[in-house]
């Protein structure tokens, strides 16, 4: 994205059947950002819809080439000095925790070499 985000939620329908992509969020260049798996690799570790660095997921919820709905929320804590993040994988809610970092930033997809991605819905809301 072009503007930075503080509070936002993003929802993706993504389908990989082969390789890997990411959808990031608080994202700068000078400190990277915040990571959710999408995957199509035969057992990946960590699987679809873990944060990647802070809570990974070791059960495969979307196989390779079927469609996941992700949501994320990614809100500032009540203080203001980390975020609370929340990631939903087809209506379940899989990743809930704190985050002590107050980063604020970009939203972006990547997508790894080699990899086969289907895009249905990409949107991404101001809290």
């Amino acid at each position: 994205t072009a503007s930075d985000f503080d509070a936002v939620e993003i929802v993706a329908r993504l389908a990989v059947a082969k390789g890997d992509a990411g959808l990031y969020f608080g994202w700068t260049e000078s400190q990277g950002g915040f990571e959710v798996n999408a995957e199509g690799l035969p057992n990946p570790k960590p699987q679809s819809g873990s944060l990647v660095g802070h809570q990974d997921i070791q059960t495969d919820l979307v196989p390779a080439g079927v469609l996941g709905e992700y949501r994320i929320r990614c809100v500032p804590t009540p203080n203001g000095s980390g975020r609370e993040i929340t990631v939903t994988l087809n209506g379940i809610e899989i990743v809930r925790t704190t985050v002590d970092t107050p980063r604020r930033g970009h939203i972006m997809l990547e997508i790894g070499d080699d990899t086969e991605l289907r895009v249905e819905e990409l949107t991404a809301r101001r809290l």
